[in-house]
């Protein structure tokens, strides 16, 4: 073998290494960028209600589910969602259940069957400062992060209890509907935290998943949780 095949070889050989080392690198870094989203809840001021089972009074918690989106509105994953709407375990409600309850994630996350990566959390378990870790894990990317949340029998001056069914206000026993809040985030680029904004209402009787910007005639419903923040891991 003459010395110029031997160094067209040599170079050849190192080539091939170079390239396998670089996919394996990107491998790497791909495995890296990827991420996963945790919640920090502080419960509100009216975070607790009182609902009635026949003529007995029963404190409740909020109903709430947290779910991410991509940039093209595409379901991703739910992050939580509360027991009683993961199991529809309700005590005291209609025959058709509680559409209301949490209407957004309900019509959002059935979209897609068998793509729900949930940690199912009970309400009442959130403490002062509760962190839900969550399983849901996303590559590198943009996406919006969505939390709702609902307490029922929450009746104000606006969503009045026993309208009749031809106000716009009517509502069942829901008071005034769920809250939506949101966040952008970025995976990809390190830890980082991010605080969620109301953003919206969703129907009061369940019938869609379309967010209402115009918070009518919502109050106390915007203190059932003192904040929220998206923790990014990665």
């Amino acid at each position: 073998m003459n010395n110029k095949k031997m160094v067209l070889q040599v170079l050849l050989i190192t080539l091939i290494i170079s390239a396998a080392d670089a996919s394996g690198n990107d491998s790497m870094q791909q495995e890296k960028k990827s991420g996963q989203v945790a919640l920090e809840i502080i419960p509100g001021r009216y975070f607790e209600n009182r609902g009635w089972f026949f003529i007995f009074p029963f404190k409740k918690g909020p109903q709430i589910a947290a779910w991410v989106e991509d940039e093209k509105e595409n379901y991703m994953g739910t992050i939580v969602v509360s027991d009683k709407t993961a199991g529809e375990s309700w005590i005291s409600a209609p025959e058709e259940g509680r559409p209301e309850s949490l209407p957004v994630w309900s019509h959002r996350s059935s979209e897609i069957s068998n793509s729900i990566d949930a940690v199912t959390a009970a309400s009442h378990a959130i403490s002062e400062n509760s962190r839900i870790e969550s399983y849901l894990k996303l590559p590198a990317g943009r996406y919006k992060v969505f939390l709702e949340v609902n307490n029922s029998y929450d009746w104000n001056k606006i969503w009045k209890k026993k309208l009749p069914k031809s106000s716009p206000y009517f509502n069942g026993v829901n008071g005034q509907p769920s809250v939506i809040y949101q966040a952008d985030i970025e995976i990809g680029h390190g830890t980082a935290s991010v605080k969620m904004m109301p953003s919206g209402m969703g129907d009061p009787l369940g019938r869609d998943g379309d967010i209402d910007k115009s918070f009518d005639g919502i109050d106390s419903a915007l203190s059932i949780l003192e904040s929220v923040y998206v923790k990014i891991n990665g």
